[in-house]
């Protein structure tokens, strides 16, 4: 009895510590990243690891990371474009890849963009302008009739890779979703369409509620293969291990040049203070991370203790 009560007591505490620390955390608002290795909510966090450097795949424990959202900064989105009803506005200058889009009565009531396809690849695209190195999360209702598409998806008309969700369903509207880290282009175009290349004359589909929102921060990157750390899960805890050539790297702004560093080790956390991380900074190499936090400026003594603290809970300590 007495143990059972220990137990509840630690897992408590451990939810006390959590909501402190990143209370503390958000008291410096974008000045603040976290960067956590791991698959979902992770002490507090959701832990935005992805196998390759443009977040269309998840990562996968053992197997390679390429893209580590910043945790902390992606707890708010922004959101960039929403059209509810007002496709009108909404298309205003986008265009249909092998066909129109109009605005047009939908399936169910209301009004939504209706796509009709003239052959080739059917895909609507959507023309957002970007900041490099800027991560998105799309949302859309898609609807497909009898006889159309085979498969709505969304992709990444910079370099034609699909990412997120994808639907086979004909006569209902479904939503699909997924999360982008853009190229380093000033314009991005969000596709949303079929990868079937056969001809499609004739075909449609509608699109209705795109959202599209910003995943704020400054997110760690891999893009070479043979560089990627590796995901690892020791004793209940994530972890990402490096060897002597992997990195993730994330680009700061001037302005950081010196910043409080705390990463979090099997042996106990480490704080570094006054570190410039302006330009490319690297996690690894030759080490295995349990997670790592970076913020501009000095740091008080009573809130370093408490971040101190959470690093350490971070590798079970």
């Amino acid at each position: 009895m007495f143990g059972v009560r220990l137990s509840k007591m630690g897992s408590a505490s451990k939810l006390g510590l959590i909501a402190k620390a990143i209370g503390i955390l958000r008291k410096y608002g974008t000045d603040a990243h976290v960067y956590l290795p791991g698959i979902g909510t992770v002490n507090g966090l959701t832990a935005g690891n992805y196998l390759d450097s443009a977040g269309t795949t998840s990562a996968s424990v053992d197997n390679p990371v390429g893209l580590s959202l910043d945790a902390l900064q992606a707890m708010t989105t922004v959101e960039k474009v929403i059209n509810g009803d007002n496709e009108a506005a909404l298309f205003t200058g986008a265009s249909a890849i092998n066909g129109t889009v109009v605005r047009d009565a939908a399936p169910g009531g209301g009004f939504a963009a209706k796509t009709t396809c003239s052959g080739g690849n059917a895909a609507h695209h959507v023309v957002v302008q970007m900041e490099a190195n800027k991560a998105y999360q799309v949302s859309v209702r898609v609807y497909v009739p009898t006889g159309s598409l085979n498969t709505a998806q969304l992709f990444d008309a910079n370099d034609g890779s699909w990412f997120g969700g994808s639907t086979t369903a004909k006569n209902s509207w479904v939503t699909i979703t997924g999360n982008r880290l853009t190229s380093k282009a000033s314009i991005w175009f969000l596709g949303i369409g079929d990868s079937n290349l056969s001809s499609i004359d004739g075909q449609i589909f509608y699109i209705d509620d795109l959202s599209i929102k910003e995943i704020p921060g400054i997110h760690a990157t891999q893009a070479t293969t043979s560089n990627k750390c590796l995901l690892r899960l020791t004793n209940g805890k994530y972890n990402w291990v490096f060897d002597s050539t992997d990195l993730l790297t994330a680009t700061f702004p001037a302005g950081n040049e010196s910043v409080t560093v705390i990463d979090s080790f099997l042996t106990g956390q480490v704080t570094t203070q006054g570190v410039n991380v302006v330009g490319a900074y690297s996690m690894g190499p030759s080490v295995t991370l349990y997670g790592r936090m970076i913020i501009k400026g000095s740091v008080s003594a009573s809130d370093l203790l408490v971040l101190q603290r959470f690093a350490n809970s971070w590798a079970g300590l």
